[in-house]
């Protein structure tokens, strides 16, 4: 008795194995068709899987869309509404997220939002952990109204779900971008430990999906951000974003040798907001840059404008095969910087030498940039 109860159960897990495979390979080649846009080989084929198959959920959206193309929409929306009607008989606990998503894109298709609220709701109370009931906590932190509501349920989101890594590092982007148009709203601690968060999700999403321009992008807008309200900070994550860059620059193709010059300008507005002259000098003798869309948004400038303030700045133009760029301007024949006489008094103290300080007077071009508004 038990040895063919024993049987029973195998040939009853291979049967459906095998159909399962059978209906996957139905779906793949459908796919194959439309990749090569072959919408009626595919609607054929996916006719045939819905009809073989019709617990293999994932076909069904692709079907619809694929009727929709080759007969009419009048056609797609009908097939919908019997589909449905079949889906409304399958047992509640035999319905799983596969039947959840296309219950829910079919209730859209033939626009009957109540119904697919009802799906909604009972795929999230099944499925907590779920993609559905992930992207429902998700839309509730998009669409608080309270900045600080909304970093709560960032904040929750990425607690409750460490091993999505594309998600969560799309939810610390959306969190910092979100405290970064209200800055006010926040102290700068909150501000850094929300950077933090942007920066390790993204360090955490490179080993699985393999794109390191992630984590380019976070610290391009993390040290921008901080430009302001604390350019000793923004100075930090643009030299950890150089690192990144000069650490990637051998292994990937998607780093060009030029890529760098984006934290260069971080660097750059930075040290003027510091007032640190020296190094704003050194940092404009490394070469010509171009007027990139990149640094324009760091002026807080319209990228048509920004050739004529570097002009203001101290830069003069120079065009070359690789368009438009700027370099420091060259002192005019004649107006070289005469040395003082030994001895000689240079004006008041302040430089332990008898000189004042070197820096950067009201008038220079480079005192300029310390006055630019970098938060819109």
């Amino acid at each position: 008795m038990l040895k063919t109860l024993l049987c029973t159960l195998v040939l009853v897990t291979s049967s459906a194995a095998h159909a399962q495979n059978a209906a996957r390979d139905l779906h793949d080649e459908a796919v194959d068709h439309l990749n090569e846009g072959r919408i009626t080989e595919a609607a054929e084929v996916l006719q045939r899987l819905i009809d073989e198959h019709p617990d293999y959920y994932s076909g069904y959206r692709l079907y619809w869309d694929a009727l929709g193309k080759v007969a009419d929409e009048v056609a797609m929306r009908e097939h919908v509404r019997v589909s449905l009607a079949k889906f409304e008989r399958i047992p509640r606990d035999e319905r799983t997220e596969d039947f959840y998503n296309a219950a829910m894109v079919g209730a859209r298709y033939i626009e009957d939002e109540a119904r697919k609220k009802v799906f909604e709701a009972e795929v999230i109370e099944r499925f907590p952990r779920g993609l559905t009931a992930q992207i429902a906590r998700l839309d509730a932190a998009r669409d608080a109204e309270r900045p600080r509501e909304a970093r709560s349920l960032y904040i929750a989101y990425m607690d409750a779900f460490p091993d999505n890594k594309s998600w969560v590092q799309l939810a610390a982007r959306d969190c910092f971008g979100l405290m970064a148009k209200h800055s006010n709203t926040f102290t700068l601690d909150e501000m850094v430990e929300a950077a933090e968060a942007f920066d390790r999700t993204s360090v955490e999403y490179i080993p699985v999906y393999g794109n390191p321009t992630v984590r380019f992008a976070a610290l391009v807008s993390i040290s921008t951000t901080f430009l302001d309200r604390d350019p000793k900070r923004a100075l930090a994550y643009a030299d950890r974003g150089l690192e990144f860059v000069a650490e990637m620059a051998p292994q990937t193709d998607e780093f060009d040798e030029t890529i760098g010059r984006n934290f260069d300008a971080v660097r750059f507005m930075a040290y003027a907001k510091l007032q640190r002259w020296a190094e704003v000098r050194k940092l404009a003798r490394q070469g010509p840059f171009v007027p990139t869309r990149s640094l324009a948004r760091l002026a807080g400038l319209p990228l048509g404008d920004l050739p004529g303030v570097l002009n203001g700045l101290g830069f003069e133009a120079s065009e070359g095969a690789g368009g438009l760029s700027f370099a420091p301007k060259r002192r005019a024949p004649g107006k070289r910087r005469r040395k003082p006489r030994a001895g000689a008094r240079q004006g008041g103290g302040g430089n332990g030498h008898g000189g004042k300080a070197r820096g950067a007077g009201a008038d220079s071009p480079f005192a300029k940039l310390g006055e630019l508004d970098l938060t819109s």
